[in-house]
């Protein structure tokens, strides 16, 4: 476990609620609504071989790019799992997160209001190796051809 007398008191009390394996899962909603920018980036920092990260329910305030820089430069090369379902992701968020995350095997973006094409298009270029699960429902601007392109690019028929 990380130094606990070097680390902020509110990034202290959200290691204690939050029990985390060193290989995760991380389910940081909660920890979201409780640190700042700069606390989270320290949270997910002490987290370097997680590799599966909750990351639902995410609002447009919350989504901050310094944070997602942050998860993708710590956790990047052993991240496998992301949820963002119910989140407000969109194609710079996506850019940002698998900058570095490039090995993901399984990527949930269920009711995401802002997932389009582009994202696909993204996804495609920086995490078409490794995908092996995507959940895409419920979000309103995604149409069906860039899941087919995505589907054709890892192999899928």
């Amino acid at each position: 476990m990380i130094g606990m007398k070097s680390l902020p008191q509110s990034v202290k009390k959200a290691l204690l609620d939050q029990p985390i394996g060193p290989f995760g899962p991380i389910d940081a909603n909660k920890i979201m609504q409780q640190l700042t920018e700069d606390e989270q980036c320290y949270f997910f920092s002490q987290f370097p071989q997680c590799q599966s990260i909750v990351l639902t329910n995410w609002s447009v305030e919350q989504l901050a790019m310094k944070v997602l820089r942050c998860i993708s430069i710590v956790m990047g090369d052993k991240l496998l799992e992301v949820d963002l379902s119910h989140s407000h992701v969109d194609s710079n968020h996506f850019q940002v997160l698998l900058a570095r995350a490039q090995q993901i095997r399984s990527l949930t973006l269920s009711h995401c209001p802002r997932v389009d094409g582009q994202c696909m298009n993204i996804l495609a270029k920086l995490s078409h190796k490794s995908m092996r699960d995507l959940i895409v429902d419920n979000c309103p601007l995604f149409k069906l051809e860039p899941l087919q392109w995505l589907a054709g690019t890892i192999g899928f028929r």
